[in-house]
């Protein structure tokens, strides 16, 4: 969008992307976040986890007519929100195999009014490569032609609950488990990554992000729940905040 802003029409940014994605906005109608919906305990009720037991699994799967009504839900804001199908934009699969490979991506406000006043151009390619004077598109008819490019962003993303994990674990905050146990449980995390949300997806995400939190807080002796009081620990939105070092905290 920076770049949109400082080039306008004649020097257009070019966006790089595989399949076509539920790029969710910030807020739903009615100013609604989508937090909300899907970043809260109560979202992680509808899906099966990793070490759920019998009755957390029992209930998720007598909520899949709620998943799928909130899927379809979003689907059709985000589409009307963003004009999708005006751009060709539709993704080809659910939002909830999207959600499942924890592939959830967002775009600035009005993204796709530069993208319709040609400021920013959308390029399908599976791959791309580099040359002196840019990147070639792999997959175009014109893929002997280089883009010609100044910058290139890898938007790649990050982490930053694991790093606190290990940090705490390298300053002898808790021990690791026995080598059987550990073996034990990356044989359960792994049938639960096997578990392939949808032929658009290779497999699924390690787990939904506050249940993963959940174990790490355990292991590192704090406390999992981080609200103050039921309803808000059952759906107030989980975020970064939430996950300060209790000593930082006091």
């Amino acid at each position: 969008m920076e770049c949109s802003a400082a080039n306008g029409l004649k020097n257009p940014c070019t966006v790089l992307y595989r399949p076509e994605q539920w790029n969710v906005p910030a807020n739903l109608p009615w100013g609604l976040p989508l937090t909300c919906l899907c970043l809260n305990r109560f979202s992680e009720l509808l899906v099966h986890k990793p070490g759920e037991g019998f009755l957390l699994s029992l209930l998720a799967t007598m909520l899949s007519p709620p998943r799928w009504t909130f899927s379809k839900f979003v689907e059709s804001q985000i589409n009307k929100k963003h004009r999708l199908a005006k751009c060709g934009m539709v993704p080809k699969h659910d939002f909830t195999q999207q959600i499942s490979s924890c592939l959830i991506t967002t775009v600035p406000e009005k993204f796709y009014d530069k993208v319709e006043e040609g400021s920013i151009i959308l390029k399908k390619s599976q791959s791309f490569s580099f040359c002196e004077e840019g990147i070639l598109v792999d997959g175009e008819p014109t893929s002997t032609t280089p883009l010609k490019t100044d910058v290139v962003i890898l938007a790649t993303g990050f982490r930053e609950m694991k790093c606190q994990w290990l940090a705490e674990l390298l300053d002898g905050t808790f021990k690791l488990p026995s080598i059987k146990e550990m073996e034990n449980d990356m044989l359960e995390w792994d049938e639960y990554l096997k578990r392939s949300p949808g032929e658009h997806y290779r497999r699924s995400c390690i787990a939904l992000p506050i249940w993963y939190n959940d174990q790490l807080c355990k292991d590192m002796g704090w406390n999992p729940k981080r609200k103050k009081g039921f309803f808000a620990e059952l759906f107030e939105p989980y975020g970064p905040l939430d996950y300060v070092s209790p000593s930082r905290s006091n």
